[in-house]
């Protein structure tokens, strides 16, 4: 039999609405009862209903993060920033994957736990779905996402200047003609046309190819052939570490020697970039400290 907020109040001698205000660490309740309260929580091991604190307060503490993937180290440290700043305002987060999913039938089930707040990375909603957020005054935090509304709320890595960092070390090496390997989603962003632009004014070239969506390296290794390069090449900028793998895994296939040969430059500074032969330079991401960004935004949201 699950035990109640009633059960602890019975023990302890006092209201339930002290024990509610104990355990949420709100309201004035002195230090020595709190330390009584939360002894007997842990001892009869209590465990709080979300749904019932919902009801109580219209409030569940709870928001609901979604994912196109979570099989990657670049996400699972930005979680671990979002997870860490949510548990310290008393907030729990619900992580949900919407690749291959009925979005409509997720949709229902977020509603009906009275989320609190949503961020959505890399949006792949319709906006009538986006809609019955917003209808619900449930506030909506979009994560390096494309095809948005102008006026929605949006946060993303600053990927220009991250690139132009990786031109300039490239510039700085000698290299005057690139190759910018990305991802489908990436190919209209903004950023990415800014990014274009700057190699004419350092004298050099820059030419853009598609290799995959959303970062599958899989796709990568099938798409990319050294054959194709165009001669004058001398090093490939990676919009990300899982494109920058398998090309120089193609690379390496045809006998092409790094960075003798050609250079490669990854973006994300993920944990395997460190292990490769040989390790591979990319441009860092501050992701723990992204995540933290995105929870302390979505808060002043709520």
């Amino acid at each position: 039999m699950n035990v109640t907020i009633k059960d602890i109040a019975r023990e302890a001698g006092v209201s339930y609405q002290t024990v509610s205000k104990a355990l949420r660490g709100s309201g004035s309740v002195n230090e020595e009862t709190v330390k009584k309260i939360q002894q007997i929580a842990r001892e009869k091991r209590y465990v709080p209903s979300i749904a019932a604190r919902a009801m109580a307060t219209s409030r569940s503490q709870l928001i609901a993060v979604f994912l196109p993937q979570i099989a990657s180290s670049f996400y699972n440290k930005i979680l671990q920033g979002i997870e860490n700043q949510a548990n310290i305002q008393g907030y729990s987060v619900l992580i949900d994957l919407f690749e291959n999913a009925n979005i409509e039938e997720k949709l229902e089930a977020i509603l009906s736990y009275q989320i609190n707040g949503i961020i959505i990375f890399e949006n792949h909603f319709s906006l009538t779905i986006l809609r019955r957020f917003t209808a619900n005054n449930i506030p909506l935090l979009f994560v390096n996402s494309t095809d948005i509304p102008e006026d929605a709320n949006h946060i993303s890595i600053d990927a220009y200047h991250g690139l132009k960092l990786a031109i300039d070390y490239l510039r700085e090496l000698g290299h005057r003609h690139l190759l910018l390997a990305l991802s489908d989603h990436e190919a209209g962003m903004k950023r990415i046309e800014d990014v274009k632009k700057l190699p004419a004014e350092y004298g050099m070239t820059l030419k853009a190819k598609v290799y995959c969506d959303h970062y599958s390296s899989a796709e990568v290794l099938e798409n990319f052939h050294p054959s194709d390069l165009p001669p004058d090449v001398t090093a490939i900028i990676c919009t990300s570490d899982y494109i920058a793998l398998p090309i120089m895994t193609r690379l390496h296939e045809h006998g092409m020697a790094i960075p003798q040969q050609v250079s490669v430059i990854g973006f994300d500074d993920l944990e395997f970039s460190a292990f490769l032969h040989p390790p591979l330079t990319t441009i860092e991401q501050p992701k723990r400290e992204f995540g933290e960004k995105i929870f302390h935004t979505l808060s002043g949201l709520m």
